[in-house]
């Protein structure tokens, strides 16, 4: 189904995309840089010393602070797989780290946009 509202170029939809500059605007006022090697973010950060993916997640954010100094020629999409794959190689056949790995590119997909 087409919503004509919807349609390339109308005042909805440049409106639609106007709202999304300004969220992420507001996000990145919101949520300063973690200087920190760490997985997640602040608070919600993971302890360094039992995180497993701490390796994925440092190049991870490396890679995501390269669009910052417009030095990254990969798109979001690629980074963030990029990310889930060196998490499932250190997961190596474990299960239950497989999981984690699977929950932690759900959550980098959900708020990676937010700060691109």
């Amino acid at each position: 189904m087409r919503l004509k509202g919807l349609r390339r170029g109308s005042v909805l939809r440049m409106n639609m995309a106007k709202t999304g500059k300004e969220s992420v605007r507001i996000a990145r006022s919101l949520f300063p840089d973690d200087p920190n090697p760490v997985c997640g973010y602040g608070p919600l950060s993971t302890n360094p010393e039992k995180e497993p993916f701490l390796t994925a997640c440092v190049i991870h954010d490396h890679e995501f602070g390269l669009k910052e100094k417009d030095e990254q020629p990969k798109s979001l999409w690629r980074v963030d797989w990029e990310f889930y794959q060196n998490m499932r190689l250190i997961a190596g056949s474990n299960v239950l780290l497989n999981l984690r790995a699977v929950g932690y590119f759900i959550v980098a997909k959900l708020l990676g946009p937010f700060f691109w």
